[in-house]
C-alpha cells in the first residue's frame, strides 16, 4: 500500500488486542518523533514509549529510544499499514495476526459492567438507539454470535466504526466470558455517549452489577 507519512501526523486513539481492555493514546510528530501510552479500563498506565517513527514500503518503523513498564525493543519494528483513511489507520502489529485500529483524536471514556447473557442483547439494542449509524440489527447480531460461542475464561474485542451526532468515530466493546453465560463487557468510545450508556446500566439496577 503506496502511503504518504505526513497522513499520519497529530494525535490517534486506539485498542491494542494485545492489552486486553485497555486504550492506547499515540502522538506521531512531524519531526519523526512518537509517544506512546497504554492506559487500563481504570485509566491506570500500562506502559508508555517514545522513540522515532517512519513509514517504509507501506510499513510503520518504530524504533524505540526510551520505555516504562515493558522491554525496549532493541530493534526496530515494522507494522504493514493494512487500511489508511483520513481519520482512521489500521496496521498488523509485528508478524500478527493482531491488529490495531487507531483514530484521529477522538477523546474517549470507558465503562464497563457485567451481564447475564440473556440481558446482553436487549442492552446492545438499547445502545443502538443512541448512535446515527454503524451499530445496527446487524452488528448486534455478528456480536451476539461471537459472545455465544465464547468459552469461559475467553475474550473477544472489535471495534465498530460508527456515526454519533454527525460524526464518524470508533465504538470499541470487549467481552470477557468470566463465567458460563456471565460475560463481562467493556464499551471505550466518545465521551457522551459512554456517560449515556453508563445511564443505561444505571438504569437497569440491581440487575445488572456494575
Amino acid at each position: 500500500m503506496a502511503v504518504n507519512k505526513n497522513q499520519f501526523w497529530g494525535h490517534w486513539t486506539g485498542w491494542p488486542y494485545s492489552y486486553s481492555d485497555s486504550r492506547a493514546e499515540l502522538d506521531l510528530h512531524e519531526d519523526g518523533r512518537f509517544e506512546a501510552k497504554i492506559l487500563d479500563e481504570t485509566l491506570k498506565l500500562n506502559v508508555s514509549a517514545k522513540g522515532k517513527w517512519d513509514v517504509i514500503d507501506g510499513a510503520i518503523q518504530w524504533t524505540y529510544e526510551s520505555a516504562k513498564k515493558m522491554r525496549k525493543p532493541s530493534r526496530p519494528q515494522l507494522d504493514r499499514v493494512l487500511l489508511l483513511e483520513e481519520n482512521r489507520f489500521v496496521i498488523l502489529e509485528g508478524k500478527g495476526p493482531a491488529k490495531t485500529e487507531y483514530w484521529r483524536g477522538v477523546p474517549c471514556e470507558d465503562t464497563s459492567t457485567n451481564f447475564e447473557l440473556d440481558e446482553v442483547q436487549p442492552f446492545l439494542e438499547s445502545l443502538a438507539k443512541m448512535i446515527d449509524a454503524g451499530f445496527t440489527t446487524r452488528e448486534i447480531a455478528r456480536l451476539m454470535e461471537k459472545i455465544r460461542n465464547l468459552e469461559p475464561e475467553k475474550r473477544e474485542q472489535i471495534v465498530f466504526p460508527i456515526t454519533f451526532r454527525g460524526v464518524v468515530c470508533p465504538l470499541y466493546i470487549g467481552v470477557f466470558m468470566d463465567d458460563v453465560e456471565a460475560p463481562d463487557i467493556s464499551f471505550s468510545g466518545p465521551m457522551e455517549l459512554v456517560r449515556q450508556i453508563d445511564n443505561e446500566i444505571n438504569k437497569r439496577e440491581p440487575s445488572l452489577e456494575v
